[in-house]
């Protein structure tokens, strides 16, 4: 039970600090840098976490994966919708937004599955509960 507590607030604070470390990120980008480098490492950063975390607790894995990427794509639609107004590209956000999202919910369901699979198995009644 401990286990699931802890990959709940992992989880929770990999979805709290990534949309800020996101947002620091694209401030702090040089001119004329690409910003699709940044949004891909973030999408392989957010779903790394998830798989990750998804491990710890496979019975929960979906959850894990929309509480830690689903800031992150809020944030994404929103700058997206906000920018996009504005011309320019900023399909970046987009693909961050829903790019950590899918590829989070992906990485999870393969490490739960993963997890599931090398799981000791309980043989009788008595050590399943």
């Amino acid at each position: 039970m401990l286990r699931l507590y802890v990959a709940y607030l992992a989880a929770a604070i990999a979805g709290i600090a990534s949309p800020l470390f996101l947002l620091h990120l694209a401030r702090s980008a040089p001119a004329g840098s690409d910003p699709m480098v940044v949004a891909t490492a973030i999408v392989c950063a957010l779903g790394l976490v998830s798989g990750l975390l998804a491990a710890m607790a496979s019975r929960h894995s979906v959850y894990i994966a929309l509480v830690a990427s689903g800031p992150v794509a809020l944030l994404g639609l929103a700058m997206y919708f906000a920018l996009a107004e504005a011309g320019g590209q900023y399909g970046a956000w987009l693909f961050v937004g829903m790019g950590s999202l899918a590829f989070s919910l992906v990485a999870a369901a393969l490490a739960s599955r993963i997890a599931e699979r090398f799981a000791p198995r309980a043989n009788s009644e008595e050590e399943r509960i």
